[in-house]
């Protein structure tokens, strides 16, 4: 799983990137991001879970989840096209993607550094994607697009950081255990 970890994370910035460079096209096209977005996080839950938890993957809400993210994503490319529609459709997904990190912060799935700033974030992104249900304009929908960028960029660090969080400590506690000699 660890390669996999850093393969999201090029993946993830190189996608940041693209959206930094194309954020005007992308606001003429959004729905061809979101759905995008909704595809990728959808597949990805599905290919994740199904092949770390084999038989039990069906008992996993992020495994379910992924089959909704996917079906989602269908219906916003084949059939949405109206702005404010789509942002809605963004900001009710974008919630519920929040809700399930915060799940995790509160069932210490995730811990330290890594919950703090996934808990800050899902704050910004619940209150951002209040404003966009609101008031679904260009202007929510591209502060919605910097959000994004961000996001992208914290969630495929948040592994990475993580395992090499978990190096340090083990190499510590090694090193304590290990005489002097």
């Amino acid at each position: 799983m660890k390669i996999y970890n850093y393969i999201k994370l090029v993946i993830f910035v190189l996608f940041a990137i693209l959206v930094v460079v194309l954020r005007e096209t992308l606001l003429e096209n959004l729905r061809y991001l979101v759905s995008a977005l909704l595809l990728a996080f959808g597949v990805e839950s599905i290919l994740v879970i199904g092949i770390t938890k084999k038989k039990e993957c069906i008992k996993e809400y992020r495994f379910i989840y992924g089959f909704v993210e996917v079906l989602l994503g269908i219906i916003v490319v084949s059939g949405v096209s109206s702005f404010e529609s789509i942002c809605i459709i963004w900001a009710v997904w974008a919630m519920s993607r929040e809700s399930f990190e915060i799940y995790e912060i509160l069932n210490k799935k995730i811990v330290g550094v890594i919950a703090i700033i996934s808990f800050i974030e899902s704050i910004v992104v619940y209150v951002l994607s209040t404003m966009m249900i609101f008031t679904p304009t260009h202007h929510h929908a591209e502060i919605h697009i910097y959000l994004l960028i961000a996001e992208l960029i914290i969630t495929a660090f948040s592994p990475v950081l993580s395992e090499i969080a978990y190096r340090v400590h083990e190499k510590r506690k090694k090193n304590k255990t290990t005489p002097e000699q």
